[in-house]
């Protein structure tokens, strides 16, 4: 038997850091949850290569009493709780005393604090858990922590870290957690010199999520107020119009602690069955307020789990309240006078050859992308500028033609029949299905199914051999990025521009959309643009190539693909059907569906009994 001995104490510091340091999101999360706990309104957050080298988190709260500074380093050292007893009803959101012992064991720590009734600050210097500064220093009232090389005396920990900007992000997403979990509290996010967010501390989420995300998703966001057995449920949950291709932007608090729980977002989804397709989720920021003895929050050491006692309670509150918000109505986009340049974040379409006008707004330039506009005004001005006035003209005819017909979709000029098939089209069944005969077989050929197939081949192709054609957006449409679109799109730009897109940037995580690809007119190309990038972050996560994304892309290209129960004339039919039959494997949509089902001749005289 192996001899036993006890670790020794920068050990046992280092492994216990472990579970609750993770990357340097965990140290910004557990410093900032210690300003809230401090009654801090104001808190700022600045890091630098992703807080691999540095972090630093400000606020105004009240500070640490000058006895106190050094304890405030030893592990399970508290000011919110002083016995067992006492974890049946705690509120606040640190309460094991790990969080600053954690992160020193593994960096380089200085912390200056004062307290309002003091005089001077004081100043503690921490390196790997050892004390080697303890000074008084002037200071404002608050407390400031800055962490520098974290993990440097634990290299296998800090060879696991990702690339700084992949980092980034994560503390960008926590931040903007941290930001909803209490809007009251103003937040200030810098990465690398440059302001990322900044929240108003008004304690409007509404206003809140606008400076995350933007306007136009603020607008889509609808109220939710709900009680049952104790538990209050408050908060905003998206319109479908603004649903997403992943959970990302799903965000579920309990008594104002940032959680993750499958319970949550399973009911969530749940309610949003009937009124999202499938594979899309709510943006969402929701709130439970909950009695401190019905729900476990110690069950992970970041506290980013949680339990709850009556689980069966919490889910039919949440589907419930849910529901009835999106049974409300308000959910069909109405028809309204559209604003002035300038005024939305989405420019408004003009007609071909009209030139936009100089946008008045007096609102202001952080909130409205106002000021953005007036960069592009030029710009399609002078593109406007160059166009003959034949162009123009003919560019007007076209458009006019084009918008809004779906069927259009379908080229006039069928691929060449490689497969040599010889076929004869019956007609339309139930506006969704085909009947085809050929080789002594009927086939039936789901519409949708079988168009899918053909952008999805024609589109790859395009994309393989770089060969793309593009449809001019004007004006620009400007489109307000979340931190890990921003990341997908500038890590795969170039498959994006191979398929069709031009792309500016724009300012405050902005980009503007000059042109799409030229199949994909008819969808919504904003919605179409953001669930490519979402779809694409996943493909990331498995370290994807080029050609995993090129191939996502073209599998979300599909959507612009002809629906069910759309009345298809038979030229348009026949061109389709030809395009269908070259391909190598005409038989299954991207997803994996058929594309057609088949009865042979045979088999229907048997149904008949004209056979035996």
């Amino acid at each position: 038997m192996s001899t036993i001995h006890l670790l020794d104490e920068s050990t046992i510091d280092k492994i216990a850091a472990g579970e609750v340091i993770e990357r340097p999101a965990s140290v910004v999360k557990e410093l900032v949850e210690n300003a809230i706990d401090a009654g801090a309104d104001r808190i700022y957050v600045d890091i630098t290569e992703g807080g691999i080298r540095q972090i630093r988190v400000t606020d105004n709260g009240r500070g640490i009493d000058a006895d106190s500074v050094a304890l405030a380093f030893l592990r399970h050292a508290t000011s919110k709780i002083k016995d067992a007893d006492e974890l049946q009803s705690i509120i606040s959101l640190g309460f094991r005393g790990e969080a600053l012992a954690s992160i020193a064991a593994v960096s380089k720590v200085e912390l200056i604090t004062k307290t309002h009734d003091s005089d001077t600050g004081m100043r503690i210097e921490i390196e790997g858990g050892r004390q080697v500064a303890l000074e008084s220093a002037g200071a404002p009232e608050g407390t400031s922590v800055t962490v520098r090389q974290l993990f440097y005396n634990v290299p296998v920990r800090r060879k696991f870290l990702k690339t700084p900007m992949t980092e980034a992000i994560h503390v960008h997403e926590t931040v903007e957690r941290l930001a909803m979990s209490h809007p009251e509290i103003a937040f200030r996010f810098v990465t690398n010199g440059q302001e990322k967010l900044v929240t108003g501390g008004t304690g409007d989420l509404r206003e809140t999520l606008m400076r995350i995300y933007g306007p136009t998703i603020g607008r889509h966001m609808l109220s939710v107020h709900a009680q049952k057995q104790g538990i209050v449920l408050d908060g905003l949950t998206g319109s479908p119009a603004v649903s997403r291709g992943n959970r990302a932007q799903e965000a579920f608090f309990v008594n104002h602690r940032i959680v993750r729980s499958q319970l949550l977002e399973k009911a969530l989804e749940e309610a949003y069955k009937g009124y999202t397709m499938q594979h899309r989720f709510p943006i969402c920021a929701l709130y439970l307020d909950i009695a401190p003895d019905r729900v476990d929050i110690n069950i992970h050491p970041t506290k980013s789990e949680v339990r709850f006692t009556n689980t069966a309670d919490v889910r039919e509150l949440i589907i419930a309240a849910v529901r009835e918000v999106l049974a409300g109505g308000g959910l069909v986009e109405q028809v309204s006078v559209p604003e002035p340049v300038g005024q939305t974040e989405r420019a408004v379409r003009m007609p071909a050859g009209k030139k936009a006008e100089t946008p008045k707004t007096n609102a202001p330039k952080e909130e409205k992308l106002g000021f953005f506009m007036e960069q592009m005004r030029d710009r399609v001005q002078t593109y406007h500028a160059k166009e003959s006035a034949s162009q123009t003209a003919e560019r007007a005819v076209r458009e006019e033609k084009e918008a809004g017909e779906q069927l259009a979709l379908f080229k006039e000029e069928a691929s060449d029949d490689r497969a040599g098939r010889s076929y004869r089209l019956l007609g339309q069944l139930f506006g969704t299905y085909w009947l085809v005969e050929s080789d002594q077989t009927l086939y039936i050929v789901d519409q949708h199914a079988a168009h899918e197939k053909i952008l999805y081949e024609e589109t790859l192709a395009a994309l393989k051999e770089r060969r793309h054609t593009s449809q001019l957006v004007t004006p620009p449409l400007v489109i307000r990025l979340t931190a890990r679109q921003e990341q997908v799109l500038n890590s795969y730009r170039e498959e994006f521009i191979r398929l069709g897109y031009e792309i500016e940037p724009f300012g405050d995580k902005a980009v503007a959309l000059t042109a799409v690809p030229a199949n994909l007119y008819s969808l919504s190309e904003e919605s179409l643009f953001t669930e490519i990038l979402d779809r694409a972050q996943e493909e990331i996560n498995s370290r994807a190539t080029p050609d995993m994304i090129r191939e996502r892309i073209a599998s979300l290209s599909c959507k612009a693909a002809v629906k069910g129960n759309t009345a298809v004339d038979e030229k348009q039919m026949d061109a389709l059907l030809k395009r269908l039959f070259s391909l190598e494997n005409p038989y299954h949509c991207p997803h994996g569906r058929p594309t057609m089902i088949a009865m042979t001749r045979a088999e229907l005289d048997k149904k008949f009994k004209r056979i035996i």
